[in-house]
């Protein structure tokens, strides 16, 4: 009797503990996709504005750092040909 109780307990502890961390792990995914996409929007926000008007080196380094962070979080594709375009567009003066 003693025994069946332990196990239902042990089975039930474990259960339990396996769907909240698979809920973490769910959660985490989810936030790194909304980052992700947040990132990308930003970076071709940017993108466009840099085609009509240029960009400055501080411009340049801060478009390196999302596309780093970006990179960081997978599946790159499309982000990785925008991000050498930017790299090699010519720099304008000032706000560096």
């Amino acid at each position: 009797m003693i025994e069946q109780i332990a196990t239902t307990l042990i089975i039930t502890l474990l259960s339990s503990a396996g769907a909240y961390f698979f809920g973490l792990y769910r959660a985490s995914e989810t936030v790194q996709r909304g980052v992700q996409a947040v990132l990308r929007y930003d970076m071709l926000t940017a993108y466009s504005k840099f085609k009509e008007k240029g960009c400055t080196v501080s411009e340049k380094q801060s478009f390196g750092n999302m596309y780093e962070c970006y990179h960081k979080l997978g599946k790159n594709g499309v982000m990785d040909s925008i991000y050498k375009k930017v790299m090699d567009m010519p720099e304008l003066k000032g706000d560096d």
